[in-house]
């Protein structure tokens, strides 16, 4: 019996160094970087603030970023407050939505993800 369980453990040990072999890239190849997410593509339209924007700031920000409350001290019940940013600065980039911090993280892109509670925004929503 003893000398079964030695084996055992040899075994289970020669696996986990097979997975660990297996994990490895092969020798030469350049090392791959993990791939960040990128956010949807804009809309081929101009945007309206009131019409397109707020709607969705209305149901899915305004409880911790609207009229009443300033998380991190980002409001985005108007189009200047959104533009003003937040105590980590500007939240859009006017023209450019793939660098704004706001699209990377209501895109799920980082490690916060916005809004914290509630459903994420569809990619619709996002572009």
């Amino acid at each position: 019996m003893r000398a079964f369980s030695i084996s055992c453990r040899r075994f289970a040990a020669a696996l986990s160094c097979l997975a660990v072999l297996l994990t490895l890239p092969e020798p030469g190849a350049a090392a791959s970087e993990p791939k960040t997410p990128e956010p949807a593509p804009p809309v081929e339209r101009v945007v309206d603030f009131e019409a397109d924007v707020l709607p969705i700031f209305e149901a899915s920000c305004f409880k911790c970023h609207g009229p009443a409350m300033a998380m991190g001290g980002l409001r985005l019940h108007t189009r200047s407050d959104l533009l003003a940013g937040g105590d980590k600065g500007a939240a859009v980039l006017e023209g450019n939505s793939a660098s704004s911090r706001l699209i990377h993280l209501v895109a799920g892109m980082g490690d916060l993800k916005m809004p914290l509670d509630g459903e994420p925004l569809s990619p619709e929503q996002v572009g």
